[in-house]
């Protein structure tokens, strides 16, 4: 239960948000995520890490390159 409390916390900030719709709809380097959200890069970095914490996004690397898809957390039950 309470890191389903904690998944609520992290997606309460608009900029995560708006980072995991456009993750969404297609995989993003971070240079691509920074140009698309208008926030600095290390802002963007530690928004990327809490939503990687969670296991709301993983990182993958294609030819040196970090790219971020999107993968979707479904959310255990907790209780009967």
């Amino acid at each position: 239960m309470e890191q389903l409390s904690e998944s609520f916390r992290a997606l309460g900030d608009p900029t995560r948000l708006r980072i995991l719709r456009l993750l969404g709809e297609a995989p993003l380097n971070v240079s691509e995520i920074v140009s698309l959200v208008g926030v600095a890069q290390s802002s963007v970095s530690h928004h990327l890490g809490k939503l990687k914490g969670l296991e709301l996004i993983r990182e993958e690397r294609q030819a040196g390159t970090r790219i971020i898809p999107w993968r979707c957390r479904r959310p255990t039950r907790a209780g009967p």
